[in-house]
Order: C-alpha cells, then structure tokens, then sequence
C-alpha cells in the first residue's frame, strides 16, 4: 500500500494559526503569524518538510534583510530596501514558534531549525577580527575558562564554522581527512577538510581529544570581549546599525562588540579572494553564494588593490 500523504507545510501553519485564533490569542499576535508564514511562502512556495533546516531560516532572514518592499507613507507609496530590525526578528521569532508546535514538528525530520539565532539588524557592519588580531588572540595568556572560550573561537575562525557546531565535535566524527557532522541531525553533511588554513583548528581540537567543554553562549560572549581587550583590539572602530529602518553610526572599541559569530565572520572575509568563492560558500554551508558575500567584507585597502590588478585595455582609444 501506498504511504499515507503528509499534509503540506502550509496547511499545517493554517492550522496552527487557526487553533491559535481559537484559543482567544490577541489579534496583532495572529496577525504577526500570518504576515510571517506568507512571508516564508513567497520565499518558498514549495517548501517540504525535509527543507526546513537552520540554514533555511538563514536564508528566509537573508531575504527579508534584502528585499524591496512597498510602504504607505503620508498617504503615498514609496519603496523602501529591507525591514527593521525587530520586524525581521518578530518574523523569524513567529516562524520557528509555529514549527515548534507539537502537531507541527512531528512533521519534520529534525529539529536543526531550532539552533538558528537571528543575526540583529540589516546590512550594517559586521566586524570581523584580521589575521594580525587572531594572531594576538594565539599568543595571548589567560585564564583557564576564558583560554578554553579563546580555543573554541579559534576553531570557528579557522573552520568558518556557526557557534552551534562545536557541540558536534567528537571523535567519531573526524578522521585524517577531516570533520563530518549534521548539525542539528540535518541530512545535509557538512564537511571541514584536514589540510592548510583549517589544520589550526583540529591542532585546537586534538589538545581537548576532541571533546570540547560545554560553554553556554552568553559565557562565551563575555569572556571573547574579555580576551580580546586583553590583547589589545581595543581600537575604536565606526558602527552602522539600522534601527527603525534609520541609518545610525557611532563609535565602539572594537572588543565590544565581538561575540560567538565574529569567528564564523571573520575566517570567512579571510579566505575571501583566497580561494574559488564557490569553496567558501562550500565550507561555510551557504545554499546561496549571495549569503557568503554577505559575510564577507571588502574595504578600500583591498578595493584600490583590487582594481590596480586590472589591466586598461592598449586598444582602448585616446579621448
């Protein structure tokens, strides 16, 4: 006999909305669950179940960060890039709420969706430590909690892998050519190859016999912005941050504001230009290589390096 249909993705969001509305939920609340389920629809109209990992979300967020939107405005409508910050992050909060649900997980063939943390904010600066500032982070001599907090960082960095990750690393999961793992039991591998700028990370990984001390993320936060002031990236660095769809800077040490993805972040504008961009996205699982652009960062030391590489043509003619 055949296998029983599953009902779709959209059907089951429908019917939490409805059991939700049932249940005298305040209306703006159904509301902001039915703006984000047709949100992900538009995104992905033929969303399966066996789609909807954390990488998805990365993307759906990557989306809406991105996207040219319609806004009434003084009783006109005028374009505007992008949502705010907190509306990004309501939908993404109401989307996984809704996967959560228990009539509507028993769908889904993991739980890796779980594990994504919307990054704040729109397309304003993600810092990211250079290899000078790693190399101090290496030499530097700490503590023994904010050392093991410094190691962990060091293989997000040398590894371009999330915060999440480390929780995957065992000893059954790497070999002499490297580390497999599914975070979040997704089916898609990932794959860390052993050779070249990633060997750093499994030299960290062999000193713990690849059994990394559990640290929650809050701890980890504060004790990397302690590690780098420590060192010395203390430097007052500009930051753009979008509040309220409004573009505002202001001035930070550096060490504030690095945290559990500035690793991820930072090994990934390093490799930028050092290998095929399609290796990069490979290794940092970007379905997208929008996303893995996103991540990277060109600033104008290696835009003027960049274009003097480029040849004017002797056929052009003189003006």
């Amino acid at each position: 006999d055949a296998a029983p249909q599953l009902p779709s993705v959209a059907e089951m969001l429908d019917d939490f909305i409805e059991r939700k509305a049932r249940t005298g939920k305040a209306a703006n609340t159904i509301k902001n669950y039915r703006i984000a389920k047709n949100n992900f629809l538009q995104f992905k109209p033929a969303v399966t179940w066996e789609d909807i990992t954390d990488e998805l979300l990365e993307d759906f967020q990557y989306h809406l960060m991105n996207r040219d939107l319609n806004r009434k405005k003084g009783g006109k409508m005028v374009a505007q890039a992008g949502m705010k910050n907190s509306t990004i992050n309501t939908q993404i909060a109401k989307l996984k709420t809704m996967l959560k649900d228990r009539r509507v997980k028993q769908y889904l063939p993991d739980d890796s969706f779980e594990y994504f943390s919307p990054i704040p904010g729109r397309v304003g600066t993600k810092v990211y430590l250079t290899m000078h500032e790693i190399v101090k982070l290496e030499g530097g001599q700490f503590e023994p909690l904010t050392q093991k907090v410094v190691d962990q960082f060091l293989i997000l960095f040398y590894t371009c892998q999330r915060f999440e990750s480390l929780a995957f690393i065992d000893p059954k999961r790497i070999d002499s050519t490297g580390w497999r793992y599914r975070s979040g039991k997704t089916k898609k591998l990932t794959f860390v190859p052993r050779v070249g700028f990633t060997e750093t990370a499994f030299q960290i990984m062999e000193r713990y016999q690849y059994r990394l001390p559990s640290i929650i993320e809050k701890t980890f936060n504060e004790h990397i912005k302690k590690a780098c002031q420590q060192v010395g990236i203390t430097n007052e660095i500009i930051i753009e941050e979008w509040v309220n769809n409004t573009r505002k800077e202001y001035k930070a040490a550096k060490y504030t504001q690095v945290g559990s993805h500035t690793g991820r972040i930072s090994g990934m504008t390093y490799l930028d230009g050092k290998v095929a961009p399609r290796v990069a996205q490979a290794l940092g699982k970007h379905s997208k290589a929008e996303q893995t652009a996103y991540y990277q960062k060109v600033d104008e030391k290696r835009m003027i390096e960049e274009l003097a590489k480029v040849p004017v043509s002797k056929l052009r003619k003189a003006e």
